[in-house]
Parts: C-alpha cells; sequence; structure tokens
C-alpha cells in the first residue's frame, strides 16, 4: 500500500476485565472509525498483538465469542474502505508504540 498521510492517538480503556487482544482490537476500531470520518479510502493498521492481525486477516479464525464479535465490527467498519491491512509489529521493534503505551497507562 501507498504511504499516505498517518495519525496516532492514545485510548485509554476503562472497562474490565480486558485482555490484550480485547484491547487491541478496541484501538484498531477506535482508528478506523477515525479514518472514517476523515474520509480515508485505504488503511495500513499496526498493532502488536499477532493474533488479532491474524484474525483480520482470516488466517486465524476467531473461537472466543468476544474475539467473534471484535472480528465482525473490524470487518463491518472495514467494508466503508476500499481496503485495509492489519499489520503485526513486534513491540520490542517498535518504539513508537511503545511510547504511546507508556503514554496512555500514566493517565
Amino acid at each position: 500500500m501507498a504511504n499516505g498521510p498517518s495519525h496516532r492517538s492514545v485510548l485509554q480503556i476503562t472497562f474490565e476485565p480486558c485482555t490484550n487482544n480485547m484491547a487491541e482490537y478496541e484501538a484498531l476500531l477506535h482508528g478506523m472509525r477515525i479514518a472514517k470520518e476523515m474520509g480515508a479510502c485505504r488503511l495500513h493498521c499496526f498493532g502488536d498483538s499477532d493474533l488479532v492481525a491474524s484474525q483480520t486477516s482470516g488466517t486465524c479464525d476467531a473461537t472466543d465469542p468476544n474475539m467473534i464479535a471484535y472480528r465482525k465490527a473490524v470487518d463491518q467498519i472495514g467494508g466503508h474502505f476500499a481496503g485495509y491491512i492489519v499489520e503485526w509489529v513486534d513491540r520490542r521493534k517498535n518504539e513508537e508504540a511503545d511510547a504511546l503505551l507508556r503514554l496512555g497507562s500514566k493517565r
């Protein structure tokens, strides 16, 4: 996908219990909603959950009811774009995401 404008934000999750994968899906959905409001046509999303990246790309099936619901929500919002991809990035190699994580956890 072509490089274009990028957007970064911090989302604080305030419900419990919230697993890492749930938080990753919430962040993805939040970003997709913002991109939709901004009129984006294509998305290239990055996240550190291999499970979420695999489920959204269809290489791994969601079996947990929560993950199934999140996957459906991503597919629904994703339908508003000409295309989207969710790419897994190792957190140890992504200092930017790590900095956002630290910022969000201090709120």
